[in-house]
């Protein structure tokens, strides 16, 4: 009896220890199989996590093909793509804090927050974060999820210290435009290297 229940033992174990080692070869062969004519989707998957690690802090708009070869400047591309995230994700913040009809508060916000809206913002006077609350309030911008963006290939405009576009942004459930010019720096020693403007009509 305690012959066949060891016996019984053993072949569970063989048969664990088989699936196992069948689980792990179908998985290898699965890896390292060519899947595109050229990659495994080991090395698919690779690539597809250095993507979204690469793209972790920034957005990169629609049409932005059209932009490279056009901006000749000293600053790095990405710092614009971070620029992109570090402000739709400021947004919803802004909306919820600040009164949109009551100008003594938004003044009152603006000085306690110089900094935060500066470095989200590129806003770094008074009268300009005035307008940019004004239009948030025209547009009825209440804090919606940012979805995405996109370039204007035909307002790019080479400028001496500023390179700009009109960014055109997609919220859920938002109809309204919403439609910022986006301004890059030429040099590293200006600043902001990244400001939003309202488009002037």
């Amino acid at each position: 009896m305690k012959n066949k229940s060891i016996l019984k033992f053993v072949i569970v174990i063989i048969i664990v220890i088989c699936l196992i080692a069948i689980f792990e070869v179908t998985n290898y062969i699965k890896q390292t199989k060519i899947v595109d004519g050229v990659r495994t989707q080991k090395d698919i998957e690779i690539i597809q996590n250095q993507v979204e690690s690469y793209l972790s802090d920034k957005i990169t708009p629609k049409s932005i093909a059209k932009l490279y070869g056009k901006y000749d400047g000293d600053n790095d591309l990405n710092d614009m793509y971070r620029s992109i995230y570090s402000f739709v994700n400021y947004l919803p913040t802004l909306s919820k804090k600040v009164k949109y009809d009551n100008k003594d508060a938004i003044i009152s916000y603006y000085e306690s927050n110089k900094d935060d809206i500066k470095k989200n913002l590129g806003i770094s006077k008074q009268e300009e974060f005035l307008a940019f609350i004004e239009y948030l309030n025209k547009v009825g911008y209440h804090g919606e999820k940012f979805v995405s963006c996109e370039i204007d290939s035909s307002t790019i405009n080479k400028g001496k210290k500023y390179f700009s576009f009109e960014l055109t942004f997609d919220f859920e459930n938002f109809t309204n435009d919403f439609k910022l010019k986006l301004n890059f720096a030429n040099y590293t020693s200006t600043q902001p290297i990244v400001y939003y403007s309202i488009i002037e009509e």
